[in-house]
């Protein structure tokens, strides 16, 4: 039984094959450092159930994740020679006036490094255009 709207007729439908949306579990609020938790009847069977639910979307989807993985690895290998030597690649992006977009470029900055990309044999820069309010802003390695 499913109705997906307010003031929409309730019908009966099939169940869709690993819809998330269809599990449904009954649990019960229980005390817990004084606020109120809610919590599965039997935890353990609970989490029989999770387990299980989660295997099967694994099993289910692992043949499009793999088949994606083939294709990225498929376009890196194409392109790996057009991207390096005279060759160079950026990320681009505006960092707006304020402090909010700081944390966008610190982790930028940090990424471009754990990865890699920094090294000049990579030929990757990050490129900012940056709003003059916020210029203040900027970690030292940007000034």
């Amino acid at each position: 039984v499913t109705s997906v709207k307010v003031n929409q007729p309730v019908t009966t439908t099939f169940c869709k094959l690993l819809a998330e949306d269809q599990n449904v579990e009954i649990g019960r609020y229980e005390n817990n450092g004084g606020s109120q938790v809610l919590m599965p009847l039997d935890v353990e069977k609970w989490r029989i159930r999770q387990e299980t639910m989660r295997n099967a979307v694994l099993v289910a989807d692992k043949v499009t994740v793999t088949k994606a993985l083939e294709q990225i690895d498929e376009d890196d290998l194409i392109h790996a020679g057009g991207f390096k030597g005279d060759h160079r690649r950026a990320a681009v992006f505006y960092v707006d006036k304020g402090k909010g977009a700081i944390a966008n470029v610190n982790w930028w900055i940090y990424t471009w490094k754990f990865i890699g990309l920094s090294v000049a044999a990579e030929a990757f820069d990050l490129v900012m255009m940056v709003h003059p309010a916020a210029i203040e802003n900027l970690p030292a390695e940007c000034k």
